[in-house]
């Protein structure tokens, strides 16, 4: 600092003010109703923020609007394709995390988000096992011969 008072506002302004980027999803429940909706997320942090006398600014960004996709001929198609491929039966979840479907949902769209086991995703040297690619194409085929049939 220049001086003891600059350095003194900046240790001032350091304790005041802080910069966060943060990022919050929200769950839809099979009721297709959300557990909380963007609007209610906004509404707790603004009543947390205001509880503790915190002065703040808040700048929301919202990347996109939870969704579900409630049982039906997709889902079908993608659960008889999967048992019939694996021997096994699938369970219809919304855990996977973050979804491209986000995007088509709107659309008013039957979403399905159907992969390869993936571990490394979205980390460094990201791969999968090759024996997969095959399992998810037979996948892929049988909910398109399911659909079109």
């Amino acid at each position: 600092p220049n001086s003891v008072i600059d350095g003194a506002l900046r240790d001032r302004v350091r304790r005041w003010l802080m910069t966060s980027d943060l990022s919050w999803r929200t769950l839809p429940t099979p009721d297709d109703s959300p557990v909380q909706t963007v609007e209610a997320l906004k509404k707790t942090v603004e009543d947390i923020l205001a509880r503790h006398g915190v002065r703040h600014t808040i700048e929301w960004y919202v990347s996109g609007e939870p969704f579900y996709t409630p049982p039906g001929e997709l889902s079908q198609a993608a659960v008889d394709a999967i048992s019939a491929v694996t021997g096994a039966a699938p369970q219809l979840s919304t855990g996977g995390g973050t979804s491209d479907g986000r995007f088509i949902a709107p659309l008013g769209a039957q979403v399905v988000e159907l992969g390869v086991t993936n571990a490394t995703i979205h980390k460094v040297n990201e791969c999968v096992r090759i024996e997969e690619i095959g399992l998810l194409h037979r996948m892929y085929r049988g909910v398109l011969d399911r659909l079109l049939a």
